[in-house]
């Protein structure tokens, strides 16, 4: 494909704040899937960076396609993607024992040759975890409307509620097992008053030091972080309230397999119906899964580049700017980067292609990174109406609330008042803090497995996703009212 072309086809956009050297890890992530599964399903995904933020962006077309290939091999093979799944937990055991080996005296003999193999070990694993996992993505182009077919005996009062239910995960996400962790860390303070606290508080910073990571930073928790956690959690709690949460948690899985068989019967949810449903909650896992293998493999990729800063002298600044092939260089033969280039790195493009069988990916500055920014900003546009509409993903307690809005785009720094309407492109796990304080959340993108879907469901608060041009329009401190019976977010 030409870029000339680009403006011939749809776009399905994804953002986040990131970094150059995370981005570069993960590009051809979709092209990837083509090989992991023998089939031409993308032929090129884009990252756009404009002052580190990036859009990702890929053909809608191929994705519409993508997702009916997968349901079609769902309906044919019902264990297919779940088999994929277990390679996932795989990957995610190496990268456990990569992070023990990084945390070794082993790890502090490592001269160039041997950080270099490391980095090429975690490349090629991060391209096969994306590889397998990518796929979940296809579920973005369904939409609630979408749903219509699969629903046909559930009354539109009740189908926003059937849809919330039938695509929840029906295993224990890692939000939920920190959470239940560390309500076992906050309970052992309230009955023993911290006895033997710093070794259960070690034991859950080995297990969850990650859980914050980001496409723009690798951030380690520490020992202390955990421990405010856990004596908040002590003091606003009762041990009987603390026990009541732990329960609840420990029984949600098992809570909504329940209240999904119920809605298959009520509603006479046929085998289509069914099949559809159970694909989505598999791919739910699969992202669950693929987010936490990206959180521990951005840290240990991160812990190379401090050595090599260390070792070559290079600022770690400046290495958090190098690409996948001049660290490879650098490591191999001393080659340093270009600095004009690196000076661009927070304004470029990553643009692959799949042909004849391999992945082409070229590095964009200046003009054909303003034809691709160009494009982006043609996706972007609004008409300055005081509604927004979204896809309902919560409905929460309160299907209707009204706030003043917080625009976050990057969560590293960023704070949230307890009560506001959080604002974002997108979430991820580190938004997580942020989004335990919104009384609402609305998106520019996502679908209704995306990570503020499942998180606002978990936290039982309002969502709308897949608005478009929600951080475009909506400003900090305007008033709001988020209506999940509608979808729809009214600047008042």
């Amino acid at each position: 494909m030409q870029l000339s072309d680009l403006k011939k086809h749809q776009w399905k956009l994804e953002e986040a704040k990131t970094a150059p050297w995370i981005i570069s890890l993960f590009c051809a992530c979709y092209l990837n899937a083509n090989q992991e599964y023998e089939e031409n399903l993308f032929s090129v995904v884009l990252y756009t960076t404009e002052k580190n933020y990036v859009h990702e962006l890929t053909r809608s077309d191929e994705t519409a396609k993508a997702f009916q290939w997968v349901l079609k091999k769902h309906k044919d093979e019902p264990t297919f993607f779940r088999t994929k799944i277990a390679m996932l937990h795989n990957i995610r055991s190496t990268l456990d024992k990569t992070i023990a080996l990084v945390r070794s005296s082993a790890f502090e003999a490592y001269d160039g040759k041997k950080l270099l193999e490391l980095y090429n070990d975690l490349y090629a694993l991060g391209n096969k975890q994306y590889a397998i996992s990518i796929i979940a993505e296809a579920a973005d182009c369904v939409h609630p409307p979408d749903h219509v077919q699969y629903l046909l005996h559930v009354g539109e009062k009740d189908r926003s509620h059937v849809i919330e239910v039938m695509t929840s995960p029906t295993e224990q996400s890692f939000f939920d097992s920190e959470k239940a962790d560390l309500l076992d860390v906050a309970l052992h303070l309230s009955r023993n008053a911290g006895a033997n606290l710093q070794d259960k508080l070690a034991q859950h910073t080995r297990r969850y030091f990650w859980i914050q990571n980001s496409f723009a930073v690798s951030k380690e928790l520490t020992v202390d972080f955990f421990e405010r956690e856990a004596r908040e959690l002590a003091e606003r709690k009762t041990t009987e309230e603390l026990q009541h949460t732990r329960h609840v948690i420990a029984q949600k899985v098992a809570r909504i397999k329940k209240e999904q068989e119920k809605l298959i019967a009520r509603h006479a949810l046929d085998d289509e119906a069914r099949a559809f449903y159970d694909l989505i909650r598999t791919f739910a896992v699969m992202q669950d899964v693929r987010k936490e293998c990206v959180q521990k493999q951005v840290w240990c990729v991160d812990k190379i580049l401090e050595k090599i800063s260390v070792q070559k002298n290079v600022p770690l600044e400046k290495l958090h700017n190098y690409l996948v092939y001049e660290i490879q260089m650098f490591l191999t033969s001393g080659t340093i980067a270009n600095e004009e280039n690196l000076a661009k790195r927070g304004d470029m493009t990553f643009y692959s292609t799949y042909q004849n069988n391999g992945i082409v990916t070229q590095h964009l500055y200046d003009r054909d990174h303003a034809t691709i920014q160009q494009l982006l900003h043609s996706l972007q546009k609004s008409e300055g109406s005081k509604i927004i509409t979204g896809y309902i993903a919560s409905r929460g307690g309160n299907p209707v609330v009204r706030g003043k809005v917080r625009v976050i785009l990057d969560s590293e720094g960023a704070d949230i008042e307890n009560g506001e309407i959080l604002v974002a492109g997108m979430t991820r796990p580190d938004y997580v803090p942020l989004m335990k304080k919104a009384l609402a959340i609305i998106t520019n993108e996502g679908g209704i497995t995306s990570h503020a879907a499942i998180i606002s469901r978990e936290l039982k608060i309002p969502c709308i996703i897949g608005t478009k041009i929600a951080t475009q329009v909506l400003k900090d401190g305007m008033l709001v009212e988020v209506d999940t019976n509608r979808g729809i977010v009214k600047i008042l």
